[in-house]
């Protein structure tokens, strides 16, 4: 973990980055038995008042520790986050867990400072976002208990999300 930050009534500059941390050390503060590396970067600018974050966040060969899950391979998670001039703009995308990518993006309106402590998302506002995936259902279920029944079938979603908060509008197929 390496840190640098300038913090300061007008400037707020920094970054924090995070390298090969093993996901085993998540059980120390959940009850997730994971494997794997994490590895992060977090770039602060602006000032207190009018802050602006970019997040990058690597999950490398995830896996349930100890959990016989079939032929599912370890999988790779990738979140790319930007913070700032009153939105959120977020992407994950998850890949090698399905033959194809599994992605998702969202973007919200929000209002972030540091001082005063402050962040609350926009309920009248724009919001926006989609998820499109496909996956067999079949290998997608070695991740859950489902006692005695399987799951069979191609799992296909394309759909995107506009509106605000309050009135969401939902599109696509799934």
């Amino acid at each position: 973990l390496s840190a640098d930050v300038r913090y300061g009534p007008q400037q707020l500059a920094g970054e924090l980055v995070l390298s090969d941390l093993p996901m085993s050390l998540v059980r120390e503060f959940a009850d997730l038995d994971l494997e794997g590396n994490a590895a992060a970067r977090l770039k602060l600018t602006g000032t207190p008042a009018a802050p602006s974050a970019v997040l990058a966040l690597r999950l490398r060969d995830m896996a349930l520790a100890g959990q016989d899950v079939g032929q599912l391979p370890p999988g790779d998670l990738a979140l790319d986050a930007t913070l700032g001039n009153g939105r959120l703009e977020a992407t994950l995308n998850a890949e090698r867990i399905t033959q194809e990518p599994i992605r998702l993006r969202v973007e919200l309106p929000v209002e972030f400072a540091l001082v005063p402590a402050r962040f609350a998302v926009a309920e009248g506002a724009p919001i926006g976002g989609a998820i499109q995936a496909r996956a067999d259902l079949g290998r997608l279920s070695r991740l859950i208990e489902l006692d005695d029944q399987t799951l069979e079938g191609l799992l296909v979603v394309d759909l995107k999300l506009a509106g605000t908060l309050t009135t969401p509008q939902m599109t696509g197929q799934a």
